[in-house]
């Protein structure tokens, strides 16, 4: 900064150096709002644009909520950017920690056909960007990472919510016939078949060694190689860059001037974001149910009772998890536990 004044000893240096005019009541300066400066610009709507399009939150399918990267959103967004031929090059700015694998790729392929579609596409990483947030990575031209972001935690896991120990607490027993084991392996209220078990986990090998595979051919690497820095290590945009999971140290502004290179726009073009357009029925919905359930933690003392326990972020982060993968629960899961100090 140039100084440090208070509101009365910069209203001074104005009157000093901007254009005398005299009230009945005070001296004062020729002025101009904020507002009316813009008004009297000419406009810059339009000419090329450099799409920008943000995933913030925990990948899940479906549509995107506040704090969540819906898959179906993500596709809607990409497919505009694709159709809009004012938009030469998209930006994917990324901060997630990962959700589910089915989810991840769906996005990634937005990147894929993207680039397909002429369009160059870079991967932007802001705070996190790991596991399935590298995962939609891979499907940029080039991936930008902040010396500080938390990325890698290339890993799969599996997540099986069950309840048999509360249905226990509550004396509640569960029982029943039927024709297959399978036919009653995937209620809740029960232990885990081993046999579930089992095939779930040959689902979550298998997502892994797709992870391996796309990290591995993405960044010119075998797989072999990529599995020695993946198992779910985390590493730093520096340690990344180090092992070649990254292309370059830098921020958005780096990302808008390699795309805008790749898209060989030179110095005349615009940002654009690329955003959802308001549904007026789910926003009302979401502020009702999110109202309601606002009242239950209060009625139920849930916020007091994570806030009295240490940790009390990771109990809400594990929630919240639990919540996304709540239509699917089945569910594989490239997810960094993950928290920036």
């Amino acid at each position: 900064v140039d100084g440090l004044k208070t509101r009365d000893q910069f209203r001074d240096q104005l009157l000093q150096g901007g254009a005398p005019r005299s009230r009945e009541d005070e001296e004062t300066f020729q002025q101009v709002s904020f507002y009316s400066y813009l008004r009297s610009l000419p406009p810059r709507i339009g000419g090329d644009a450099i799409g920008v399009i943000v995933a913030q939150g925990e990948i899940t399918g479906g549509d995107a909520q506040q704090g969540r990267v819906g898959a179906r959103t993500m596709v809607e967004l990409f497919q505009r950017a694709r159709q809009d031929d004012g938009i030469k090059a998209v930006i994917l700015r990324i901060d997630s920690p990962g959700g589910l694998v089915q989810a991840s790729e769906l996005i990634r392929e937005q990147l894929d056909l993207t680039r397909k579609a002429g369009k160059p596409v870079v991967a932007s990483m802001g705070d996190v960007a790991a596991s399935g947030g590298y995962w939609i990575a891979m499907g940029a031209d080039e991936v930008i990472a902040d010396a500080a972001t938390i990325t890698g935690s290339i890993g799969v896991f599996g997540l099986v919510p069950t309840f048999e120990g509360t249905m226990e607490k509550l004396g509640v027993n569960i029982d029943g016939v039927a024709t297959t084991w399978l036919a009653g392996a995937t209620d809740l209220r029960r232990p885990l078949d081993k046999r579930l078990a089992q095939s779930l986990e040959l689902v979550v090998n298998s997502n892994y060694r797709e992870f391996i595979g796309l990290v591995a051919k993405r960044r010119n690497f075998t797989p072999e190689q990529i599995n020695e820095v993946a198992q779910g290590r985390v590493w730093t945009g520096a340690q990344a860059k180090e092992r070649g999971l990254v292309d370059t140290l830098g921020g958005l502004d780096a990302a808008v001037k390699s795309v805008a290179r790749r898209a060989g726009l030179g110095d005349a073009y615009r940002l654009e974001y690329v955003e959802p357009e308001p549904r007026g029925l789910n926003r009302y919905l979401s502020l009702f149910f999110g109202r309601i359930a606002a009242a239950l933690r209060t009625e139920f003392g849930l916020d007091s009772w994570l806030g009295n326990r240490g940790g009390s972020a990771s109990l809400r982060r594990d929630l919240d998890l639990l919540f996304a993968a709540r239509t699917n629960p089945l569910a594989a899961i490239s997810y960094c536990f993950c928290e920036p100090q």
